[in-house]
């Protein structure tokens, strides 16, 4: 059996236009977010240990013990950087000890703008990509109707602020990309059932499990999502044979445990133990004493601001998302959808109620509530079913409205700011449209070429219509075949 019976060029090419439209924009390399990851992958490459002794007055986020300094990050993101360090140092014949570690110092700034755009691009812009893809490919199946899925996968990069936080080595976006990997993957075994080759299904299984491992390494607190796809993976398995669910189940924990390994390495190789976290060493924020490393329990109040609020509300950068609850319920409704819309309302639940009951909920510099980023997928999902469920034209056409509004939004966050200033109450108005309107955007060709940010961002736009095009083409095509 086919699963995947159209839609094969289209995702292609929405893999191309997502990649290349995180990869086009780049975020503030010093953040101290960004940063200090990529100052344990430089250590790594550089030095071949973890410490970030010769960074550490960079960077407010840091873990101490004994006499050295370390991220207090989970390592995933620093991992995946360590190629793109090593590539950039031997193009360039650079390394970290040329230059004085100071913002003053313009090689340095240089050399770290450089090496955190590129292992920006190579992880979480690529796993975002692959992540549209893999909810492109969720919605299909769900809906049969390649223009719905498609428009929840544009909606889950284009329409949220995970646009913006694709071009960051900061795990928001991967891990949400990760968990549709991981959900792709248990969907195709469930439409597969008994009849679909016992190969694909041994490689959907892997793939699913390393895909949940790696979300860990990435993000620790990654757990909850984990465990509610682990739950809808033996909710859509019920109907295999127990020998067919033993087999795949024997795969997932050996491709769980090869990608938690490296979780495992990084621990030994900057702590001496495989049981130490960074968090357990944090430095200069008492907050994380408080209930379990900082989380406590959900707030109203903190929910209403992260969901409602101008200061970190989702809805005032994507007001798309009004839409998504109309999708979820219509999937419960449906005997065939009904665990993955529940999936999709835990799955959104999770994040945002772990956001609520962070003691750092405003998550410092950041545009939107970036703790509850991973959410944004199962959103998509909703939206994709939204699109499928509306009959009526206006429906339609107060989506297409929405998304575009929201798009927009998110090409002023990811060209312009996406570490929105902590204190600033009306985000939207003057920490992304006036950033926008001033011109203070990261672009590849201003970057590296000195375009004028108005160049730049035309530059874009013309790309991205092409791809659109190609896209609006073949979703017609994929809308013949499937007829």
């Amino acid at each position: 059996m086919k699963v995947w019976s159209t839609g094969g060029r289209s995702a292609l090419l929405l893999f191309a236009l997502v990649w290349f439209s995180c990869a086009y924009f780049g975020s503030w390399a010093l953040n101290p977010n960004n940063a200090t990851r990529m100052f344990a992958a430089i250590s790594l490459v550089e030095e071949g240990d973890a410490t970030i002794d010769q960074f550490q007055d960079l960077s407010i986020d840091q873990a101490r013990f004994g006499d050295h300094f370390y991220t207090d990050k989970a390592p995933g993101m620093t991992i995946m950087a360590m190629p793109a360090i090593w590539i950039a140092n031997q193009l360039t014949g650079e390394q970290s000890i040329y230059f004085a570690p100071t913002l003053q110092d313009r090689g340095f700034v240089h050399y770290m703008t450089a090496r955190t755009w590129l292992a920006a691009a190579m992880s979480s812009a690529l796993l975002v990509a692959l992540g549209a893809v893999a909810l492109f490919w969720i919605g299909l199946s769900l809906t049969g109707k390649s223009g719905a899925a498609m428009f929840g996968a544009l909606a889950y990069v284009f329409a949220t602020p995970n646009w913006g936080w694709a071009t960051t080595v900061i795990g928001h976006a991967a891990v949400g990309a990760l968990l549709m990997i991981a959900l792709a993957g248990l969907r195709y075994i469930a439409v597969s059932g008994e009849r679909q080759d016992r190969r694909s299904l041994f490689v959907a299984a892997a793939l699913s499990a390393f895909a949940l491992g790696w979300a860990l390494v990435v993000e620790h607190q990654a757990v909850f999502g984990v465990l509610a796809l682990l739950l809808y993976g033996l909710c859509v398995t019920r109907t295999l044979s127990t020998a067919l669910r033993l087999r795949l189940l024997a795969i997932g924990v050996v491709a769980g445990v090869i990608a938690l390994a490296p979780l495992v390495i990084y621990n030994q190789i900057a702590f001496g133990t495989v049981f130490r976290v960074g968090y357990e060493g944090v430095v200069g924020f008492e907050g994380m004493e408080q209930g379990f490393m900082g989380l406590t329990y959900p707030k109203s109040a903190v929910l209403w601001e992260i969901i409602f609020g101008e200061r970190r509300g989702i809805l005032w950068l994507s007001p798309l998302l009004v839409l998504a609850p109309v999708g979820f319920f219509w999937m419960v409704r449906r005997a065939d959808m009904k665990a993955m819309g529940w999936l999709c309302v835990a799955g959104t639940l999770v994040f945002f109620l772990l956001n609520a009951a962070y003691v750092y909920w405003t998550g410092g510099n950041s545009t939107g509530p970036r703790h509850a980023m991973p959410a944004v997928g199962f959103l998509g999902i909703g939206l994709a079913g939204f699109w499928a469920v509306a009959r009526a034209w206006y429906w339609k056409l107060a989506a297409a409205v929405l998304f575009a509004l929201s798009a927009v939004i998110g090409l002023m966050t990811a060209s312009a700011n996406i570490f929105a200033y902590e204190g600033e109450t009306h985000t939207l108005r003057t920490e992304i449209l006036g950033a926008f309107l001033e011109g203070r955007v990261r672009a590849l060709p201003m970057e590296w070429l000195g375009w004028s940010w108005q160049a730049a961002i035309l530059l874009y736009l013309a790309i991205a219509s092409m791809f659109a095009a190609l896209i609006w083409l073949s979703l017609r095509g994929d809308a013949k075949a499937g007829s």
